[in-house]
């Protein structure tokens, strides 16, 4: 048996037929060319249109982002002073609360389940949050601290900080990059920095902290509530490092 139904609508030709045992079946053969026309012109029309997308995609930059070929010269100390400021408060905030929750000094009361996993003290080996949101962080606040201190030593920015040693500026930086270097210790077994390493473990890591610290207790401009925070910092490395003698 074969039938043939070549004017059912918006369809090709549909077949039914039977084999040589008597079963049936039905198939449609593809749609005419002239049916295709309208599709194929389409999908050239979208081809035609699709190096407009770029103007599309694009997007105005914000005035508080600034382009990486700017932050040069003495022009943008101002402003990453006050980033790596921003950037420590933000690190050392989540890693003050998820320390607390893993310690039960809070209690989590949202729904994430990764975040209420620390809280029970039952992480699952595939809970990203502790790499991606204290460890992201951190890394952040110490490469830009650290970054900072370098070329304040170097000299770069001699008419707002002449004496880079003594300057109270020294004393901050320095004291953002111990602190991250030193959460960034007690929570993972190696680290390394700059993007290219080296691998070190945590005992190496506390003691860059303790020459971050030493140099801001030694910056003569030094605010004394800076200077007594290295201080609490730098006894808090060398304790980690078994130096009770040396942290009291």
């Amino acid at each position: 048996m074969k039938r043939d139904d070549t004017n059912a609508p918006g369809l090709g030709a549909t077949h039914v037929h039977a084999d040589t045992r008597g079963r049936t079946g039905m198939y449609r053969s593809p749609k005419r060319s002239s049916e295709m026309r309208p599709r194929l012109m389409s999908i050239l029309v979208l081809l035609l249109l699709l190096p407009a997308c770029d103007e599309v995609l694009e997007v105005e930059r914000s005035p508080s982002q600034i382009p990486g070929d700017q932050i040069v010269g003495e022009s943008s100390f101002r402003a990453r002073y006050i980033g790596a400021a921003a950037l420590f408060a933000d690190a050392v905030g989540g890693n003050t609360v998820y320390g607390g929750l893993f310690t039960d000094e809070l209690l989590w009361s949202g729904s994430f389940p990764n975040r209420d996993e620390i809280d029970r003290r039952t992480i699952d080996p595939a809970n990203d949050i502790v790499a991606d949101e204290p460890y992201t962080a951190l890394q952040q606040a110490t490469k830009v601290a650290k970054d900072l201190q370098r070329e304040m030593l170097a000299g770069a920015y001699p008419n707002l900080v002449p004496d880079p040693e003594s300057s109270a500026e020294l004393a901050q930086v320095s004291l953002f990059s111990g602190y991250t270097r030193l959460y960034l210790a007690d929570l993972f077994c190696t680290l390394a920095f700059d993007g290219v390493g080296p691998e070190m473990d945590a005992q190496d890591v506390y003691s860059q902290a303790i020459e971050d610290f030493t140099m801001a207790i030694e910056a003569a401009e030094a605010d004394e509530q800076v200077r007594n925070a290295a201080l609490v910092g730098r006894a808090r490395a060398r304790m980690q490092r078994g130096d009770f003698e040396g942290a009291l």
